[in-house]
């Protein structure tokens, strides 16, 4: 199981992704630059040229840590985030997709920081997170509070771990009836 994470004064929000306009990154800066005497900021991304230049017009290149890293690597930072960016609209699209970042976030006790909770499943498997209008830190849930809901999210992780190991045995079955 993860190790609980908070102990710091000082919560570390990550943000590991793309530059692209369905990631809601410009607002995802507006949010960095209002909380950024708040909170420990990362940005894991293959796109460092967009986010420097960015980083750097909102004043925000000397507040934030910018890197790319192997996909190896990533998982050290999931470990030792608190939270992480998952700003997705709502539509259609994310709402039946299955958010692999989110998958990744929740089994490293990252708690999703989202504008809105309709993605995938997760929110009828009863998902915790932050939505982003509840950042402000006089908002943020108490120490307890955050474990358990990263306890409760790495319990869905399990339990969709469970329901593609049956998936995988069903479909081996019916291909061995084949």
């Amino acid at each position: 199981p993860i190790e609980s994470k908070w102990q710091n004064e000082r919560k570390a929000i990550i943000y590991s992704g793309g530059s692209d306009k369905w990631q809601n990154v410009d607002l995802m800066l507006n949010v960095i630059s209002k909380y950024q005497e708040n909170y420990n900021f990362t940005i894991l991304t293959g796109d460092l040229e967009t986010f420097k230049l960015k980083l750097i017009e909102k004043g925000l290149d000397k507040k934030v840590f910018l890197t790319s890293v192997s996909k190896n690597e990533v998982y050290a930072y999931y470990k030792t985030s608190d939270f992480g960016f998952l700003l997705r609209d709502e539509s259609v699209r994310n709402s039946v997709s299955c958010r692999t970042k989110l998958v990744e976030y929740m089994s490293y006790g990252v708690i999703p920081i989202v504008l809105q909770p309709q993605i995938g499943d997760f929110q009828k498997k009863g998902f915790s997170y932050i939505l982003l209008d509840r950042l402000h830190p006089s908002s943020m849930p108490e120490s307890n509070t955050l474990r358990k809901m990263q306890m409760n999210n790495y319990s869905i992780v399990e339990e969709l771990k469970l329901e593609a190991a049956e998936s995988i045995k069903k479909l081996l079955k019916e291909v061995e009836q084949w």
